[in-house]
């Protein structure tokens, strides 16, 4: 009889915990997806009706992402950033949050981060190697112009270093480096002399959307990151 009364127990308590109903689905617990938007070219109806089919199909969020256009579809295009664009953005949060999506966007158009408002100095940058070999004993001039002809207007020196293969003696020479020569009185021996230079990618963004074309932002530098999203804070201003 214990038996049969604790073998009741046992399913009772676990038809209980069957008719629990689940926890409560938020937008933060659905997927999400990227949004690409081809060209930008958007309007508000159409935002609108996809929010809706996005969410029908149990989607929480989108990141909006802008890329190249559709060919033959020019006109239709909305510059990135632009008052336009900015419209578009504003309609898209709205309705997200009558719907139930939330809403994001990427910092950027294509790949990598970069756009119209980048400038040369801010613009992705490379190192760059060369190496002459000197006999010592002697005082020395090396012209230490960059061999690459389109990086000379750019590149700047950041090291020269040479190195004593015999004794393995290691020196730092960029002091004695001006004005695109380097003097000096070498020790005996057979050097290597290594220069870096600082240049330019000259890369621009790939797939830009509209608004979005112009050379790649240099990811490293403090300066070029803070003066890139500057423009993003004009636009939401």
């Amino acid at each position: 009889m214990k038996r049969k009364y604790l073998l009741f127990s046992l399913l009772l308590t676990g038809s209980s915990l069957y008719a629990q109903e689940w926890p409560a689905v938020h937008p933060e617990t659905r997927p999400a997806t990227r949004w690409w938007w081809l060209g930008s070219a958007v309007d508000a109806p159409n935002l609108t009706y996809n929010l809706e089919e996005y969410a029908k199909a149990g989607l929480g969020g989108v990141e909006i992402t802008p890329i190249y256009g559709v060919q033959g579809n020019d006109k239709n295009n909305l510059p990135f950033l632009s008052p336009q664009w900015m419209n578009m953005l504003q309609h898209t949060e709205t309705e997200g949050k009558r719907i139930g999506i939330e809403v994001d966007m990427n910092t950027g158009t294509g790949w990598p981060f970069g756009g119209p408002h980048v400038s040369m100095t801010d613009a992705a940058t490379k190192a760059i190697f060369q190496s002459y070999q000197v006999e010592g004993g002697k005082e020395i001039t090396l012209d230490l112009k960059v061999e690459e002809e389109k990086q000379r207007p750019v590149a700047t020196l950041s090291r020269v270093m040479a190195y004593n293969a015999d004794n393995k003696q290691c020196l730092n020479l960029t002091s004695k480096a001006k004005n695109g020569q380097l003097q000096w009185k070498a020790p005996a021996g057979h050097w290597h002399i290594i220069t870096l230079y600082i240049g330019k990618t000259f890369q621009k963004v790939k797939r830009a959307a509209p608004g979005g074309e112009g050379y790649v932002m240099n990811h490293l530098d403090k300066g070029a990151v803070k003066r890139y999203f500057a423009n993003f804070d004009k636009a939401f201003k």
